[in-house]
């Protein structure tokens, strides 16, 4: 995670920045390539202590700059630092663990916090024709077996990948991905899956719908220009087959990012165009070096002229990724330092965009953000209070986190992903999380809140009950829909016996 440290000389304050990496692979790839395990020296989380450290030879330990914005002078400081559940669970995992998967977790991890999470997904896999059911069933499976369970769950986000080609085969795997196996995204490559002449196919617009109404986003590789034209021509053609079928309520929910949108496009008014497009986005990976600022700055400048009245910022537009393993280090450095730049800042970039970029745009495209989040499952309720340490990436005072260290150690539950929750808007986030857990077992689902419940004094880590709704931009006092589970969590309950906690917290899963 970035942290800004804003200073006017009458006023000081933070603001936490999120980083998503939106294109990476998993698995092995038919050209020789291959991430197998994410937590090996070869995989995901090496490769982010790589940027990690890319950032600090660049940067140094203390990066800031001053800037004189609107008569007023600001000094702007940076800090890469992880998130704070995701490091006090695995250290505290770490310190408890009996059994050996975990005891090591904390130093595998150790410099990949920047990176927040990252996107996952199947390469050309040489085993993707395994299985009966679709092309890239044992390959989705692949992804599901990591991007699902903890420790993966926590900083991966599982994509399934299809070939529309398949038909009704491809529409019945992206069901399958998306409500049994726990993915959240598409991949499609037309090149690799030789369908590249047939990219505007009323098969494609099909599986795309599908995708729409599970409000999942759809990243394609893109290998030459006519490839990006013909996609957004696609996306006209589902925008259209949409509407003809009386289904415009999906249009909002059709996503499309178009993979390696800048690097050989530089100023390319007609690529501008396609990433403009209201159900489009351009992901940048590949783009490096004098070429960063070239582009950001093109786009803005282009889109500002063209479309000021599309609704949405230009950033809006831009995503952020790696395409770990195909590309280095260098290339996500690059990005992310232009976007912390003094430069981008006179230039008329914003933090707000920033934040867009490098994570706001691609959380927002998930299924949870649009569509209802709902406890499902009956439960009893149970809850803990603690102070808050601002500032300190470990915290000993945090019983979540080692309540559920024990809860994964013992075999009781699994997690199976985390949402980030914001506070009454996505530009303000205080280190919020929604926790999705499994019971081992019975496959019991169980979600809890892991929130900032007295602003920077008391933490609270509840789970919601059956047929509570999450809000992803926060709970508010006064808000009538929120009365009820704040009511319900408000008496303080500061119980510091841990085994007594424990046996609360396990008692819900029975």
């Amino acid at each position: 995670m970035i942290v800004l440290h804003i200073d006017t000389g009458t006023k000081a304050y933070s603001k936490n920045i999120l980083l998503i990496d939106a294109h990476s692979h998993l698995g092995r790839d038919e050209d020789g390539l291959q991430n197998m395990n994410p937590l090996s020296p070869e995989g995901t989380f090496n490769f982010y202590a790589q940027i990690n450290n890319a950032l600090r030879e660049k940067l140094g330990d203390n990066y800031n700059f001053q800037i004189t914005l609107n008569n007023q002078l600001y000094r702007f400081s940076f800090e890469f630092k992880p998130l704070p559940f995701n490091y006090n669970l695995c250290q505290n995992i770490s310190k408890i663990c009996q059994c050996g998967s975990h005891s090591d977790l904390i130093n595998k991890l150790k410099g990949s916090w920047v990176v927040d999470q990252g996107v996952v997904f199947p390469f050309q896999d040489v085993f993707r024709d395994r299985r009966p059911e679709a092309l890239y069933r044992a390959s989705n499976l692949n992804v599901s077996r990591f991007a699902t369970k903890f420790p993966y769950s926590l900083k991966l986000i599982g994509y399934a990948r299809c070939n529309p080609m398949e038909g009704p085969k491809a529409i019945a795997e992206l069901r399958n991905a998306v409500q049994n196996l726990g993915l959240r995204g598409l991949k499609l490559h037309p090149r690799s899956d030789l369908w590249l002449d047939q990219i505007t196919d009323q098969q494609v617009s099909l599986l795309l719908m599908e995708a729409a109404r599970f409000s999942i986003p759809v990243i394609f590789d893109t290998r030459g220009k006519q490839s990006i034209l013909d996609i957004h021509q696609l996306v006209k053609n589902t925008r259209e087959m949409m509407k003809r079928t009386q289904q415009s309520n999906l249009i909002p929910h059709l996503k499309v990012i178009i993979a390696h949108c800048a690097m050989g496009y530089i100023g390319d008014h007609d690529i501008y165009e396609v990433i403009s497009d209201p159900q489009m986005y351009g992901e940048i990976s590949m783009l490096h070096g004098k070429g960063v600022a070239e582009f950001y700055l093109s786009f803005m400048e282009w889109y500002k002229a063209h479309k000021p009245k599309n609704g949405k910022r230009w950033s809006e537009h831009i995503i952020f990724g790696s395409d770990f393993p195909y590309f280095s280090a260098r290339h996500a450095r690059d990005n992310i330092i232009f976007l912390l730049s003094q430069e981008f800042i006179e230039q008329g970039g914003t933090i707000i965009d920033t934040e867009n970029i490098l994570g706001l745009n691609i959380i927002k495209a998930f299924t949870e953000y649009n569509h209802h989040v709902i406890q499902q499952e009956p439960c009893h309720a149970s809850y803990v209070h603690f102070p808050v340490n601002i500032g300190k990436s470990t915290d000993n005072s945090d019983i979540a986190t080692k309540i559920l260290a024990r809860l994964l150690e013992d075999k009781i539950i699994d997690i199976s992903k985390i949402n980030f929750m914001f506070s009454e808007s996505y530009q303000n986030y205080q280190n919020e999380l929604l926790v999705h857990t499994i019971a081992n077992g019975s496959n019991k689902s169980i979600k809890f809140l892991y929130m900032n419940f007295i602003k920077n004094k008391y933490f609270l880590f509840s789970n919601l009950i059956q047929n509570e709704v999450w809000n992803p931009i926060g709970y508010k006092y006064f808000t009538p829909q929120d009365k009820g589970f704040l009511l319900r969590n408000f008496p303080f309950n500061f119980e510091r016996n841990e085994s007594t906690l424990y046996n609360s917290f396990r008692k819900i899963y029975t």
